[in-house]
């Protein structure tokens, strides 16, 4: 019995495991839907009351001010009236208790009326945090930097790899990088087919959405 007992709380924890991993792919694949669609109450919904978003050129501080950059921010309602997507590839997640952290890419594609075609407009190097509360899991932190060769967007990514385990790495507060790998089984075996990605230039000098 109670060899049971022991094999039933080891499941229960492995589904309250993928429980967190799944509603945190769900929060970060309701942000670019609802970033193209102006829906700020979503995004409100979404983010921690302390949340951070450092698009790399701006900073945006608390849950309201990141709703208000998507209901009010000139740039962002341009690039919206154009016609954009804001997309983010599968993460790499660790969880660890309450917190957890992320890293991904992230592209900003406008619609080119002449060529009637999308364009890549910007892609990222996209690192996050994330916040249990007791409306479920909010995200806490996002720092984007754009993938323009620099020797500080490589850094970003390799500091979020280290983040979520993937990579050995220097002691980090634990406030920001959970002491615990990631369990083998979260993290996608195989690599993004080379047709995948779009060849075009993105422009170093092109702003955040």
């Amino acid at each position: 019995m109670a060899a049971d007992d022991g094999r039933l709380e080891r499941l229960e924890r492995r589904v309250a495991a993928l429980e967190d991993q799944i509603a945190i792919y769900q929060l970060l694949m309701t942000y670019g839907p609802s970033a193209d669609s102006g829906s700020d109450d979503v995004v409100r919904a979404i983010h921690h009351p302390d949340a951070e978003y450092d698009s790399g050129l701006e900073v945006f501080r608390g849950g309201e001010q990141i709703g208000d950059m998507i209901a009010s921010l000139p740039l962002h309602r341009d690039i919206m009236a154009g016609g954009s997507a804001h997309l983010a590839t599968m993460p790499v997640v660790h969880v660890d208790g309450d917190r957890a952290t992320a890293v991904c890419h992230g592209q900003l594609l406008r619609f080119d009326r002449e060529a009637d075609a999308f364009r890549i407009w910007r892609a990222t190097a996209v690192r996050l945090e994330f916040r249990r509360t007791g409306d479920g899991w909010k995200i806490y932190r996002r720092a984007n930097r754009l993938l323009d060769g620099s020797d500080a967007s490589h850094q970003h990514f390799r500091d979020g790899l280290e983040a979520v385990g993937a990579a050995p790495g220097p002691a980090v507060p634990a406030e920001a990088v959970p002491a615990e790998a990631v369990p083998a089984e979260a993290v996608p075996a195989e690599a993004v087919p080379a047709e995948a990605v779009p060849a075009e230039v993105v422009p170093a000098d092109a702003p955040a959405g």
